[in-house]
Parts: structure tokens; sequence; C-alpha cells
């Protein structure tokens, strides 16, 4: 029976690699240009692993830039590397302090290297009976697999992450020697990445042959006569020094002196809000969902709170706020909208803020029918006199448009000015544009109807639940317009967002509805040329590679 369960994680080798992974055209940054796809790609591998195995202890061990025990051994140890890029180089203090507020204990130590590190502890834990996963990109670890010890080695197949997984028997199986007998292997074939001689003109295939003959380096040299190739015995006898130099430059020390205790490393809780914070500069804002860190971290900070709100659920109510709005002359919407297949939509509520801070939802999923509402308001949104400000309004006016039902008024949208004020912003919802501008945090309608198959449609939701939020979203529309207008007149943007991005707003919801015509015979044409390009392509690669 296992004592608990260590995950280890190789830092600078799963740092790098995911560094690699996430490229593109421009790699991954927050706005102001810090570079984070590393820290992205790590932690992404972090939580995948974590949901995986449910450790009970966790660390991560890193380099240090100081000369190990090896580059006094062998001064010409990793001469050939090249230095990281300074894109990876600063991310590397960030990912330090995103594991410091998850309380993730970090191992690095002066004289070793984190491979060292990995063998120390994972031996250390075995002793104590406990299960040990190590996460790496470096097969260097394989070394270190036995009964209790695991290696999980995430690569990239198809675009996708897979792991490839070692114990002490997968080993065997793919190898055909022992763990530790691939110390000896990479004694004889050395290792170009960390200039490890080994013996010159012994490869792998020659290297694992022989250590599955003669079991080690050291009985390989004491029966050097029954190697049966001369060229393979000569190679050897004239490099002994160099491969006894190498299988020791190879080998990962596991008695390292003054490590931590085991149970310095058992999982705690993460600091929430410094956490958040992190996240937040950042940019990741999948994070901070998933690990649900706006509510805990908001909680130091002073939530919207709604002064005056009512849920409207009766058609009778809705002639009260009919007179209300004409009388404020102008309005802001929050709408649900559930979306299916074939294009089908229902309009699930509405949140309406006027008069400053006079907030209401009207319930139309369950209270007043949709038909019902928009017969009793087509009135207000056709008015042009009646303003009206609203979040990604396009959406809206083309389903109003199915309804035969004009939207006119429209004096500022609070997406479109967050845009053209940021256009580098991966998203641009309200609860976000609140936190960054108004410091103001609002629970996520987003967070709230979740992804995938985890997805559930506002009209599945209680009324109790979205009302309050989407009357929230509704004023801080409000509110954002006020700090949205200041900006844009500061920038200089006004005859930008005035004169050509706010009137395309409802040319695109006209496009959008009206949809445009298509020759389908040239289509079809097109197509049909295309095919015959492609085969005559086909044809001309299959003959230059003579088959």
């Amino acid at each position: 029976m296992s004592n608990g369960k260590l995950m280890i994680i190789d830092g600078n080798s799963i740092l790098n690699r995911a560094f690699y992974a996430i490229q593109g055209r421009t790699l991954l940054s927050t706005s102001d240009g810090l570079y984070t796809n590393a820290v992205f790609g790590f932690l992404n591998i972090l939580f995948k692993y974590l949901e995986e195995e449910k450790p009970d202890y966790l660390c991560v061990a890193f380099d240090l830039k100081a000369p190990t025990f090896r580059h006094k051994e062998y001064e010409e140890y990793k001469a050939k590397r090249k230095g990281m890029p300074e894109e990876l180089a600063v991310q590397v203090p960030v990912i330090k302090d995103v594991l410091d507020a998850m309380n993730i204990k970090r191992l690095e130590y002066e004289g070793y290297e984190a491979d060292d590190i990995l063998g120390s502890v994972s031996l250390c834990a075995e002793e104590k009976g406990m299960e040990v996963v190590i996460v790496t990109g470096d097969r260097d670890s394989l070394q270190l697999a036995s009964d209790r010890t695991r290696i999980k080695i995430p690569v990239t197949r198809g675009g996708r992450t897979e792991t490839d997984e070692y114990n002490y028997d997968t080993v065997i199986e793919k190898f055909g020697v022992t763990p530790l007998q691939l110390i000896d292997v990479k004694g004889l074939m050395g290792d170009q990445s960390d200039n490890i001689p080994g013996v010159p003109g012994i490869g792998e295939k020659t290297a694992l042959s022989l250590i599955k003959e003669f079991g080690s380096i050291e009985n390989l040299y004491d029966n050097l006569d029954s190697v049966g190739k001369k060229s393979v015995r000569e190679k050897l006898a004239a490099n002994r020094e160099q491969a006894l130099l190498s299988k020791k430059l190879a080998a990962i020390e596991r008695n390292m002196p003054e490590l931590c205790s085991i149970e310095e490393l058992r999982i705690g809780q993460f600091d929430e809000e410094r956490l958040y914070e992190l996240f937040k500069r950042l940019e990741f804002r999948s994070f901070i969902e998933k690990l649900n860190l706006s509510k805990g971290a908001g909680n130091s900070k002073e939530g919207l709170q709604l002064k005056n709100f009512r849920c409207i659920e009766k058609i009778e109510e809705l002639t009260e706020l009919k007179s209300d709005i004409v009388s404020s002359g102008e309005f802001s919407i929050y709408y649900l909208i559930d979306k299916f297949e074939n294009f089908a939509e229902k309009l699930v509520g509405v949140a309406i803020t006027y008069n400053s801070n006079n907030n209401v939802y009207i319930d139309i999923n369950s209270r007043i029918g949709e038909e019902d509402f928009l017969k009793e308001f087509s009135g207000i949104f056709e008015n042009p006199g009646i303003k009206k400000t609203g979040h990604d309004v396009k959406n809206f006016i083309t389903y109003l448009k199915r309804k035969n039902i004009e939207f006119n008024g429209l004096t500022f949208d609070s997406m479109i000015a967050a845009y053209i004020i940021d256009p580098s912003r991966n998203s641009y919802t309200v609860s976000e544009l609140s936190e960054s501008y108004l410091n103001v945090p609002v629970e996520s309608l987003e967070r709230l109807a979740g992804k995938g198959k985890s997805f559930t449609p506002y009209g599945s939701m209680p009324c109790e639940t979205i009302s309050v939020i989407a009357a929230q979203h509704s004023e801080m529309v409000i509110r954002l317009k006020e700090v949205f207008e200041r900006i844009i007149r500061e920038n200089g943007q006004e005859e930008l967002y005035y004169k050509i991005e706010l009137p395309l707003v409802e040319v695109l919801a006209d496009m959008e509805y009206w949809g445009f015509k298509v020759n389908i015979d040239g289509l079809r044409e097109f197509s049909l040329e295309l095919e015959e390009k492609i085969n005559a392509i086909t044809e001309e690669i299959y003959d230059m590679a003579g088959e």
C-alpha cells in the first residue's frame, strides 16, 4: 500500500517545452508586451497532470545558472548549448512567482541540476514507501524509473499533446535494458545536447547492443576481447577513460545533501488573492475562471451592489417601465439570447438600466412570452429619440431584424469602444472590462454558462441566478460608457468611434441579416478547377518521389 503520491516537475524542461510548443506567428504576450506563452503552456501541463494523478505532494525543480559538479569533472560539459532566448528568460521569474502564489515548493540547489533534484527527492520518497510521478521533457530521467516511480513525458503528435509514460518494465520493453543501464548506454553513445563525448563512432543501436550483452561499461571493458566486431573493439579500446567519464556525467545524483523533508512538499491552499492578481496581470482569464479565483479575490474589493433592482414578471409592469424609459430619454440594455442548431435563437431575458441606477430584469423565459415582450417594446426599440447604450449590440440588432423590428437610437456600444481603445485584448466581456477599467468585480455570465460539455443555456438557469447578474452587467455598461468616452476623447478617437466604428455596427447587422448572394454554378466550376489542379500536383509529387 502506498504512503501517498509525490509528483515532481522538471521546471526548466517543461517550461522550455511549453515555450517552443506555443509559438504561432507571434508569441503569446500581454497587452503591454510581456511574453507569457511558456508560462501558459507550463500551467496547462501542470493542471493536466494534477487532475490525472491527484498527488498528495508536489514540487518543481529548477536549474541554477551556477556551474555544477559535472562542470568540475569536465569543463566542456554543456559547452555547446546556446543561451536561453530572451523571450523565454523573462518568463522564468514569472513562473516562479506563480508557483509561489500556488504554494508549490520550488527546489533549486547550487552545484546541482534539476535532474539531480528529481533523482534525490524521488529516491527519498521511494524509501518512505511512496508512489512517485516525475513530469519531464528530458529522457535522461528514464534512468529513475522503477516499480514505484513513473516518468511522464509530454509529447506533441499531430498537433495534440500526448504522454509517453515509463516505469521499470516499460523501459525494458522499449530499450531492452534496465533503467540504470541507460546510464551505461549514454556513456557509450554520448549526448550532443549535453556535450557528453561518449565513444566516438558508437551510436545508440551499438551502445544498446553492447550493454544488453555485457551489462555495464565496466564489464564491457573487462571483457573487451569478447567484442566481436574489430572496429567497435578498437574504438572502445581507444576511449576507455572517456567512456567511464561519460557514464559518470550521465548518471543522475540521487543522494544530494540537505534536501527538504517530504512533508514540506505536501500540497496546500493557493494564495488566491495573490494568484488572482498575477493571472490578471498575465491576462490568463481562462485560469482565473478555471480556478474560480475572481469570486474569492473579489472579496477584498467592493462588488457592485444594485441600489434599485426589480424583476418584471408581468405584462402590466412593462407599461409602467415603458413610461419611465420614455421620460428618461435613454437607457442601457444587456440581453440574454440562447442560440440553437439551424440558426434558431430565443430571447431569454433583458436587463435595462435607466435614470443612472434604476435596474430591471425582464424575465422572458418563464414569465413574459417572447412575442408579448417584443410587441410591447418594439416602439421603444424603434424610437430614435430614445438613446440606447449596449454591449455587443450587433447580435441584438440582427435578432430584432428577424422579428421585423428595427433598433434605432444606438449612441454607444461598450464592446466596440473597448476594442478601439485596446485592440490587443483577447476578450471583451463586461466582467473583464469592469475589473480592468473600474476595479469592480462582477460575476461573469460567460463563466456561469460554461463551455463544451459543461455549457448551460441561459434558459436553463434559475431566474434568481441570472437576473441580478444581467442587471449588474447593464449598469456596468453605463459606467464603462463614462470611462470610455473620456479615454476616446483623450486619445483623439472620437471621429473614428462615432463616425466609423459605431455606424458600422448597424451595417454589419444588416449584412448578417441579409447575407449575400453567390453564384452557385460559378462555385461548382471553381471547385472542379481546384480539384483538377490538386490531382495534377499530386501526380507530380508521386513522380518526383519515384512512386
